[in-house]
Formats: structure tokens, sequence, C-alpha cells
């Protein structure tokens, strides 16, 4: 923003914003931890390695894991460059991991959070 302020793309234009984050922290509960070990337990059915790494990202599931609801983010596409130019998914592994998003759904009516 910075740049932006700096050098406008076009004369006599200005740029004033102001960024806050609003988005809670996803902290781990009990809950979540169940959901983690079903998550781990399917991907192993799967034949998926799940591995878990924190973030310094927010998602839409910081707000239902802030209301208390088991929630773990990232089960999508396997990729890089998230949300530039460079994005990309790496296309051989979406069955893989439809097969791990389909499983954990099948199994969540039967878990007990």
């Amino acid at each position: 923003m910075a740049e932006l302020r700096a050098n406008p793309a076009t004369p006599g234009i200005s740029v004033d914003a102001d960024f806050f984050l609003t988005r809670p922290p996803m902290n781990p509960t009990p809950k979540t931890m169940k959901l983690c070990a079903l998550v781990e337990e399917v991907g192993r059915q799967a034949g998926v390695d799940v591995r878990w790494q924190g973030t310094g990202g927010g998602s839409d599931g910081n707000f239902t894991a802030a209301m208390g609801v088991p929630t773990v983010d990232g089960l999508g596409a396997m990729g890089g460059g998230s949300h530039s130019v460079t994005e990309y998914i790496e296309i051989g592994e979406l069955p893989s991991r439809f097969a791990l998003l389909l499983g954990v759904l099948e199994r969540i009516p039967e878990a007990e959070f």
C-alpha cells in the first residue's frame, strides 16, 4: 500500500486505505483434536499422508472455531503461491484430496464431538 500511495498509476489519483485483522485465532480444542484424529485416520485409509502445520493466515474457519465448532482448515487442493498471480494446484493430487475430504464428511455423522 505504501508503494501505491507513493507512486499512483494515474497522476492526481490518491489511495488511502486501512486494513485491520478481524479474524479470531483458530486455537485447538479437545473437540478439534478429535476431528484432527478422524482426519488422520481417514488419511491413513485413503493413503494420504496428513501433516498438520500452523500458518499465519486466516479463513472463514476462524469464525466457526471461535464459536466452539470443531474446525480444521486445509483439506482442499494442494499447491502453492496462495492468493497471488502464481497460485497453482497440483492436479495429480486432486483424487487423493477428494478421497480424504469425502471420507471425513462420510464419517462426521457417526463421530461424537
